[in-house]
């Protein structure tokens, strides 16, 4: 892993630096004993393969996303935050023949959840939210920050997996919205180890493997801020 330190201005050594394992960048802030770990999708952008960029998604209403993330030694911690990046919408209006932007769209809310999942079975072990969870972002954000702390959700050995719903295109009209946000995409090295699914609730009882954005190189933009007590040096 190739990495760097600086102090931040309120003197909390940080290291941060790329995986090639993994394909991913991780910062760590230690601050009281405690050790902050952020993991997001290593950023690779492609000079002679313009797709692999990614912007953002909108699912349809009928269809679930969500992102992976196995546990590594990087990330065997309690899960502290939440970081998503959501957008306006984009819809192509075939009458006009041309794309229309609703930029008040990514304020509109959404469904999530964090489960422990059995990769194999493509099944959930664990469910740590009672309800699916509605949150949204604020209008002095640039992405949502959720904070997790409370809840104490550890990194099993199955990992972790996020999932995100779209609520009804009524729900939406009604609260003055058009479409609900879309999701930031990014472009990701081969190696990326967070992991893109759907579920078709019409077609499919079973998680999948997001394949169109797997082979385009592409995830959701999704951070994980891990938490975990450093060990002193004897």
């Amino acid at each position: 892993m190739n990495r760097f330190l600086f102090l931040s201005i309120f003197y909390m050594m940080v290291s941060c630096g790329s995986n090639a394992n993994f394909g991913v960048v991780t910062c760590s802030e230690i601050y009281n004993g405690e050790e902050s770990i952020t993991i997001k999708p290593k950023r690779n952008i492609s000079h002679y393969m313009p797709k692999n960029f990614g912007h953002s998604y909108s699912p349809s209403y009928d269809i679930k996303i969500g992102v992976h993330i196995p546990l590594t030694k990087n990330n065997d911690g309690i899960l502290k935050e939440l970081i998503i990046d959501v957008k306006k919408s984009i819809i192509y209006d075939m009458n006009k023949k041309k794309s229309i932007h609703n930029d008040n769209d990514k304020f509109a809310p959404f469904l999530i959840n964090v489960y422990e999942f059995d990769l194999k079975n493509k099944q959930f072990i664990n469910k740590f939210f009672v309800e699916d969870t509605l949150i949204s972002l604020k209008k002095n954000e640039k992405k949502i920050r959720l904070n997790l702390e409370q809840y104490k959700i550890p990194f099993s050995e199955n990992g972790l997996f996020i999932t995100i719903e779209k609520l009804s295109k009524k729900k939406y009209e009604e609260l003055g919205f058009v479409n609900g946000p879309s999701f930031g995409i990014v472009g990701v090295s081969k190696r990326n180890i967070i992991s893109p699914y759907y579920l078709n609730n019409r077609y499919e009882s079973q998680w999948q493997d997001y394949k169109f954005l797997i082979e385009r190189n592409n995830t959701f933009d999704i951070n994980f801020v891990i938490s975990r007590k450093k060990l002193k040096a004897n």
